[in-house]
């Protein structure tokens, strides 16, 4: 197994997954992890809040508000996976962790 190195290189490896004949358009996502206590299962788990969105060339945007993610398919790309409900700025779109990477697609 290749094990990428995003530190050094990482707009190589985003720039081949968002050619233009994939539908997905793959960003670096920086987000706050954090454990949370279930008391109906008693169990704990993981939550991730997206909190900055990264594209393969270097730009960043803050993410303004996120919702809580839901187990949701992409109609527009396919995949499934969590879907947060994000806004930057004034700009409506849902962020996919789908398979440990990000995607986005704009709501209309």
């Amino acid at each position: 197994m290749k094990i990428l190195d995003l530190e050094s290189k990482p707009a190589l490896l985003f720039e081949d997954l968002n050619k233009p004949d994939k539908g997905k358009k793959y960003v670096r996502v920086i987000g706050d992890f954090r454990l949370t206590f279930d008391t109906k299962t008693e169990s704990i788990r993981g939550v991730v809040k997206p909190l900055l969105l990264v594209y393969h060339d270097g730009r960043q945007y803050p993410i303004d508000r996120v919702s809580d993610p839901i187990r949701c398919a992409s109609l527009k790309n396919g995949g499934v996976g969590l879907r947060y409900t994000c806004k930057i700025k004034k700009t409506l779109l849902y962020l996919y962790f789908d398979h440990d990477m990000w995607f986005y697609e704009r709501v209309k």
